[in-house]
C-alpha cells in the first residue's frame, strides 16, 4: 500500500537521471526471479557492471536512479510489474518516478491531467519552463536553479512522457497519447493507494 504525501519532500531538478526502463525491469525481475535485494543488486552494479553501463562513473550514476526509484515500491508492486505487458511496464515505471520525485508528481498532476480533462492534448516547450518557474517561485531552494539546469530539466520531463508513451514529440513541445487502461492496472493502482495517481493518468478530477 502507498502513500502519497510531499510534504516533507524538495522540489528536485534531477538533469541526471533517466527514464531507465530497461534497467528497472532487469533489477525487478532479478528481484522477481532470483530473490536479489536492493543492497545485492547495487553490490553487483558495483562490482560487476549489473546494469552494463559504459563507464566506471555512468554505472554509479545509473545503480544510484534505478535503486532511489525502487526504493518507493514494494514486492506486491514488482510481482504486478512482472505480469504487464511493456507499455503497461512503462507506465509503472513513470508512477515511480511521479513517486520519487515531487517535481515530476505535480507536473503530471497540474499539467499533464488538465491537458487530458481540457481535451488539448498538446503540451509546449513553454508550457513545461512555466510549471518549473511556478515551482521556483514557491520554493527558495527551487528559486535557485539556473537557466541551464530549467532547460535541462525541461529536456528531461518531455524524455520521461515520450519514453514512457504518453507523449510524442511534436514540433517545439509533446503531444499526448491519452493512456488507455485496462481493468487490472485501474484495479490494482486504487488497491494499493494510488487512487490520485490514477486519475492523473486517466484525466478524471
Amino acid at each position: 500500500m502507498f502513500s502519497i504525501d510531499f510534504d516533507d519532500q524538495p522540489y528536485k531538478c534531477k538533469t541526471k537521471d533517466y527514464f531507465w526502463f530497461n534497467e528497472i525491469r532487469q533489477a525487478v525481475q532479478a528481484i522477481e526471479q532470483e530473490g536479489l535485494n536492493l543492497e545485492e543488486i547495487a553490490e553487483l552494479s558495483k562490482n560487476s557492471n549489473f546494469f552494463n553501463a559504459a563507464s566506471k562513473a555512468r554505472a554509479k550514476e545509473t545503480a544510484s536512479g534505478v535503486l532511489r526509484r525502487l526504493k518507493v515500491a514494494d514486492e506486491t508492486f514488482f510481482s504486478f510489474f512482472m505480469k504487464q505487458l511493456v507499455q503497461e511496464q512503462k507506465i509503472l515505471n513513470m508512477i515511480l518516478i511521479m513517486l520519487e520525485n515531487r517535481s515530476m508528481y505535480e507536473f503530471m498532476n497540474e499539467v499533464f491531467k488538465e491537458k487530458l480533462i481540457s481535451g488539448d492534448l498538446y503540451i509546449s516547450d513553454a508550457e513545461i519552463i512555466g510549471f518549473i518557474h511556478d515551482i521556483q517561485a514557491k520554493d527558495t531552494k527551487a528559486a535557485n536553479w539556473g537557466d541551464a539546469s530549467v532547460k535541462k530539466f525541461r529536456t528531461c520531463i518531455k524524455g520521461y512522457m515520450n519514453d514512457s508513451g504518453l507523449t510524442v514529440p511534436d514540433g517545439k513541445g509533446v503531444r499526448i497519447i491519452r493512456p488507455i487502461f485496462g481493468q487490472p492496472m485501474e484495479a490494482f493502482l486504487k488497491r494499493e493507494g494510488l487512487t490520485e495517481v490514477y486519475k492523473i493518468l486517466a484525466g478524471e478530477r
